[in-house]
């Protein structure tokens, strides 16, 4: 199982609200395997995590345009048995 268990959300700030966003939220469970990683966006290792775990995660809006929408892919690798499993999820976020 690998899925989004809290959607992130992009800071907004204005005349009389500020709000700094929230992090994306993700969980699984993986059986075979006493640890997984995570890669954001492409190859290279974000961070190494037990088999079952939920974890905030950074998520970044960078500098689009209020309104679009930012997209970020999640990779989760396992590896047990000198078999090697992969699971992505893109997840994504309205600018404000």
């Amino acid at each position: 199982m690998f899925r989004v268990a809290g959607k992130p959300q992009c800071p907004s700030s204005g005349p009389a609200v500020s709000f700094p966003g929230e992090p994306v939220v993700l969980e699984w469970r993986v059986i075979g395997t006493d640890s997984v990683t995570i890669s954001i966006d492409g190859p290279g290792r974000f961070a190494s995590y037990p088999a079952k775990h939920r974890e905030s995660l950074p998520f970044s809006c960078g500098a689009t345009a209020s309104g679009s929408v930012q997209r970020h892919t999640y990779l989760l690798t396992a590896t047990g048995h000198g078999i090697i499993r992969q699971r992505s999820i893109s997840v994504t976020a309205r600018v404000n």
